[in-house]
């Protein structure tokens, strides 16, 4: 086993942890230049009268949307025992079950949901994935995000 292999295992002891949650308000100009950047053009997304004589009554956000609410800390975790020099954001899955709205307070919780150690061209890799649970100031389950990132030494 390597160093890097043992501190996988360990981190799948954490498998459930959750970390703080966090809560923020979705705001229209936040949600207008997301759109903007991410190239969509859909008037839902930044037209007021348009949004307003939709099925939606409004505003919505793009699904994409959800990677900028997600709580920005992270499960208490032990240290690695190396130095990662390389990170990379790898994939999201997201799902969508209501569309958040402008003026929706979204509350994200991250939970560590998965570890895989991988060998690679370079040496072995750590694949982490944090999945995200979204409510609604309701209360109402909006959406998941599992964010899965690789780092290695």
């Amino acid at each position: 086993m390597s160093l890097l292999s043992d501190y996988g295992d360990e981190l799948k002891s954490h498998l459930g942890v959750r970390g703080a949650a966090a809560t923020a308000e979705v705001e229209k100009g936040a949600v207008r230049k997301f759109a903007r950047a991410i190239g969509e053009t859909n008037p839902l997304y930044f037209d007021e009268d348009y949004a307003a004589g939709t099925r939606f009554g409004g505003i919505i956000t793009p699904p994409t949307f959800v990677a900028a609410l997600k709580a920005p800390g992270l499960p208490p975790l032990p240290d690695p025992p190396v130095r990662f020099t390389v990170f990379l954001h790898t994939d999201d899955v997201i799902r969508q079950f209501t569309p958040i709205r402008v003026g929706d307070t979204i509350t994200s919780v991250p939970e560590l949901s998965d570890v895989v150690v991988k060998n690679g061209r370079n040496g072995e890799m750590l694949f982490t994935t944090f999945s995200y649970t979204m409510t609604n100031q309701d209360g109402v389950l909006v959406a998941t995000l599992a964010w899965t990132e690789v780092q290695f030494a």
